[in-house]
């Protein structure tokens, strides 16, 4: 059980977030209709608490045309994401989501991706994308890397 205080400080910003990707752009509303269809389990526009405690996968591939993930910080019990074959998404920042051990995203677009600390990162895929630099120092129990 959350208290007060802690229910509204995780509703809140994913409240906003998800009301606020309305009208932006459909590549943006792609990535806001797959939280909505496979995170937002009771379908209220609201991320609660135990649905992010619930969220530890992310699964996007091909069929997605993602060009923003805007939101997925909010999304803390993450262990593991993929998301492939989605040319118009460039930059990703997963610095937030912390609990990784596996980030699955090749055939992208990405220029920039940003890990932050990652102490429980074992393997990332970045093959076909576009990146000149990727910073793995906040990864140190880093096994497998593929580009």
């Amino acid at each position: 059980m959350f208290p007060a205080g802690d229910l509204i400080s995780a509703w809140v910003p994913l409240l906003f977030y998800l009301r606020s990707l309305e009208p932006i752009s459909p590549l943006v509303s792609v990535f806001r209709g797959y939280v909505s269809a496979y995170i937002d389990l009771n379908r209220n526009g609201w991320l609660s608490p135990a649905e992010i405690a619930e969220a530890n996968s992310l699964s996007m591939e091909e069929d997605y045309d993602l060009s923003n993930v805007q939101g997925i910080g909010f999304m803390t019990e993450l262990t593991y994401i993929l998301i492939d074959s989605n040319t118009h998404l460039t930059e990703l920042d997963v610095s937030r989501n912390n609990k990784l051990n596996g980030l699955e995203l090749w055939s992208n677009g990405l220029t920039r991706l940003t890990l932050g600390e990652q102490p429980e990162l074992l393997w990332i895929d970045v093959d076909d994308n576009a990146l000149t630099t990727l910073d793995l120092s906040g990864a140190p129990n880093l096994r497998d890397l593929y580009v």
